[in-house]
């Protein structure tokens, strides 16, 4: 996109954000989709997040019968939907409207409609964990208690019995030891989301004085810098693990060890690392998101296991990377999948991805102690 081009993109951009601000939701919408048109071979998160916003507070405008906006409409479903395409849509409108990197007029307001819908679809008849007597007051009486799992992150309440026995975490089916937190989560303000730490001790301990007693020397050796990262869990949901069923107790496992610093470290290297892969536009942009039906129809019927650098990112941040070498292999699944596809209909497609591979060697190359250690 030469720079005549380009001004041209923004400027439309400008114009659409001026329109947002002004409450003109449809007209915003058509000139962010108009500079999407005028060249759709560079994706742009700026519109994306335009759109992101007008959808939703248009969609907000459609009433259930309860007076509150429809969740269906609100998150681009029908009613029969499939419960992981909802989960899909969720997660692409949170991160599209995250606070942290929309700073849009009304995003904040897009983005309460879209926690409160995925709400009350994944859990019919309850309440948000921000609502008074919901979960997030369970365990005031003193006879359950929260905790979380040192490896995910994920917060669980349990029976007080089960203080401090070693268990097994529902959601990543790893061993932790369920040590009592100071209280529930903090939910954050408008949302059906809990923020989870990245420190040494887990959310809500309080430091030394939740290890066992003999631990707290080792713990002051071993624990790292205070150099924490707070970061919004988008894909994680307060939940009570006895609704299902309250007579199954949780699952004992041997004593678990503590997450080390090295996995935080590995998932932060290669986060940048996809940073960098993003940024170069110039043969990245045609791997950015997920191939659509629009873009491709017969795209899935030809390549069996789709793969973009969006889902790569969203994998890293959920810590699913063991090490560098499955890292890689999504990066090159990218490129066998531009040959497989584009080989004869696209000749120019695969080069671009095999340049993509080629630099994302350079970066593990170039990081490689940082993810050995």
């Amino acid at each position: 996109m030469g720079p005549e081009s380009e001004s041209e993109f923004d400027r439309w951009l400008s114009i659409a954000e001026k329109l947002l601000a002004a409450c003109d939701l449809i007209g915003s919408r058509r000139f962010a989709e108009r500079a999407l048109e005028f060249d759709p071979l560079t994706p742009s998160d700026r519109a994306d997040r335009i759109i992101a916003v007008a959808d939703v507070l248009l969609a907000s405008q459609f009433r259930a019968a309860n007076g509150r906006p429809d969740p269906h409409s609100v998150l681009s479903s029908s009613a029969g939907s499939d419960p992981s395409a909802v989960l899909s849509s969720y997660r692409r409108l949170s991160f599209l409207l995250n606070p942290n990197s929309n700073f849009l007029p009304f995003a904040g307001q897009a983005l309460r409609y879209v926690s409160d819908a995925y709400s009350a679809l994944s859990h019919p008849g309850r309440r948000s964990p921000s609502a008074p007597g919901s979960e997030a007051d369970a365990g005031a009486d003193g006879t359950r208690f929260w905790t979380t799992c040192g490896s995910c992150c994920h917060v669980h309440l349990y029976d007080r019995i089960y203080a401090g026995r070693d268990l097994r975490c529902r959601n990543c089916g790893k061993g932790f030891r369920a040590d009592r937190l100071s209280g529930a989560p903090p939910v954050v303000e408008g949302t059906d989301m809990y923020y989870c730490t990245w420190g040494y001790f887990p959310l809500g301990l309080d430091g030394l004085a939740a290890a066992p007693a003999g631990a707290a020397g080792r713990a002051k050796q071993t624990a790292p810098p205070v150099k924490q990262r707070v970061g919004l869990d988008i894909n994680r949901e307060v939940e009570d693990d006895d609704s299902d069923d309250d007579s199954e107790p949780p699952e004992y496992v041997p004593q678990a060890k503590r997450r080390r610093g090295g996995e935080v470290l590995l998932s932060s290297t290669l986060e940048r690392i996809v940073d960098v892969l993003r940024d170069a536009r110039d043969i990245s942009f045609l791997f950015l998101k997920p191939v659509t039906k629009k873009e491709a129809p017969d795209y899935l019927d030809i390549v069996e296991r789709p793969m973009d650098l969006f889902t790569i990112r969203d994998k890293v941040r959920r810590m699913e990377y063991r090490n560098p070498e499955e890292f890689r292999h999504d990066v090159w699944q990218i490129a066998h999948n531009a040959h497989l596809y584009n080989d004869e209909r696209n000749p120019e497609i695969p080069p671009l991805a095999d340049r993509l591979l080629e630099l994302c060697d350079r970066q593990l190359a170039e990081n490689k102690d940082k993810l050995t250690q």
